[in-house]
């Protein structure tokens, strides 16, 4: 988002979005994101609550899950990607066309029945006795939500 020239990048999540991740989705934010504003985390995100942070944190680009949201700033007046830039961090669950992170379930539910496979052939019963964790790259997504890509970043990123 930085190299397309975004600077007020917000973050709006449910609550039990970011619990389901261990909260990775707003410490990268607040890791990254300094000077971006306190992000929205609520148990429901909400019009009313959503446009009253989006009315004092002025951001020129959304991160979240609720799409709902471009609808919102619609209602007020306010253009997506014109105005603001929109992202999904979980394109599953999208209600339209946008940019976002294809987070690939079934290559993860593939890789987790490798992982039960090898442990039946190596006979190994009940919870393990060391947790592991699969991490999967996400795939970016382009999408109507965002404006393009200038030639400067496009080629900075090769």
């Amino acid at each position: 988002l930085t190299d397309r020239g975004y600077r007020r990048i917000g973050l709006c999540l449910e609550e039990r979005k970011d619990v389901r991740v261990k909260r990775k989705w707003s410490a990268g934010y607040l890791t990254f994101g300094r000077g971006s504003g306190p992000p929205l985390i609520e148990p429901v995100l909400t019009r009313e609550v959503f446009l009253e942070w989006f009315r004092r944190q002025r951001p020129d680009a959304i991160v979240g899950h609720v799409q709902a949201m471009t609808s919102w700033l619609g209602d007020v007046g306010v253009r997506v990607p014109e105005d603001v830039g929109y992202v999904n961090l979980n394109l599953t669950e999208r209600t339209g066309p946008c940019a976002g992170l294809d987070l690939e379930p079934r290559k993860l539910g593939a890789v987790a029945i490798e992982m039960v496979v090898g442990m039946i052939h190596r006979q190994e019963r009940g919870v393990p006795e060391r947790a592991q964790t699969i991490t999967l790259e996400a795939t970016w997504i382009e999408g109507p939500t965002l404006r393009a890509p200038s030639v400067e970043a496009s080629l900075s990123n090769r």
